[in-house]
């Protein structure tokens, strides 16, 4: 998860960490060379394949990434309305502890969204590397329609 890495260099309390945290706390996009960075670390001496959760987020992202590491092979994009995802956002800031997880960030983040990452999505589906997943209803019903997008593509379902 880009998220849990960027959020584990906040908590290590380093200067890094601190300037993450103060992006974060705007709801706006870490530099795609910082977010990179901690992706690389997180993965090095592991085989793969990777499962980025919450990455890239722009077309600077996108591109450091692919400069960095080679093109993605796929994106998996999960798909809800607006008002489901700040009901779960809200939901989860009630327990998370994360200081992103309040109506102003979420509503910025949604913006950010609409304006940074819609263009990747683009860009991915026109590549045609872009699955796309309708991500309303239960968990076992999303992970039934995440398995089911990704079966051609050689990955065991493990058991919800």
């Amino acid at each position: 998860s880009a998220g849990e890495l960027l959020r584990a260099e906040v908590a290590s309390g380093s200067e890094l960490g601190r300037q993450i945290g103060a992006v974060i706390d705007e709801g706006k996009i870490v530099t795609s060379q910082t977010t990179v960075g901690l992706l690389r670390a997180g993965m090095a001496g592991s085989a793969g394949p990777f499962l980025i959760d919450g990455f890239p987020r722009s077309l600077s992202n996108l591109e450091a990434f692919e400069a960095a590491m080679g093109p993605a092979r796929l994106m998996l994009f999960l798909e809800a309305s607006e008002r489901e995802m700040e009901a779960r956002l809200l939901k989860r800031g009630t327990s998370s502890g994360r200081s992103d997880d309040n109506l102003q960030t979420i509503t910025k983040r949604f913006r950010t969204f609409a304006e940074e990452t819609r263009p990747v999505v683009a860009r991915l589906e026109e590549q045609g590397g872009l699955r796309r997943v309708d991500a309303a209803g239960g968990e076992d019903e999303v992970f039934a329609r995440v398995c089911e997008a990704l079966a051609d593509q050689g990955f065991a379902a493990a058991a919800s």
